[in-house]
């Protein structure tokens, strides 16, 4: 297969899987009545029970400060989520908590995400699974040397 073929195939494929992971978020987050991005906040919150500062939750999901600040608020007025205010601290170094409220959306969202994964790799072995999160991590690498 020549290069141009390969990444055309390669990128295609990129983006067909972003915009059916967009798509199934979309979908399945509306239930509750939040979007795509909750989805992932709910992930990054549900692994700090100390709380995460919303700066540390854009690096750590890989989304502007601006949406993580958007998806913190539609999550505390719906009683997801909870922001302790840490003296003379910014808003975006204030640590974000799930409440218990968070913690059961977070297990409904779980169980989702489960079975979302689980369709995604029916058909493949667990170390064909295995080689290809490696091999994507490293794909991800090589392109961020560029």
């Amino acid at each position: 297969m020549a290069e141009t073929d390969r990444f055309e195939a390669f990128a295609g494929i990129i983006f067909q899987l972003n915009k059916e992971i967009q798509r199934l978020k979309k979908t399945e987050m509306e239930r509750f009545g939040l979007r795509g991005t909750d989805a992932l906040l709910l992930v990054c919150l549900s692994k700090h029970s100390q709380g995460i500062a919303a700066a540390d939750i854009a690096r750590s999901i890989g989304v502007d400060r601006a949406l993580v600040s958007r998806s913190i608020n539609a999550l505390q007025n719906t009683g997801y989520v909870e922001v302790s205010t840490v003296q003379g601290s910014t808003s975006y170094r204030n640590p974000v908590l799930l409440t218990p409220k968070g913690y059961k959306l977070w297990g409904e969202v779980n169980r989702i995400i489960n079975r979302l994964v689980g369709q995604a790799a029916k058909d493949l072995a667990a170390d064909e699974v295995t080689v290809m999160y490696r091999a994507l991590g490293k794909v991800l690498e090589n392109l961020k040397e560029l």
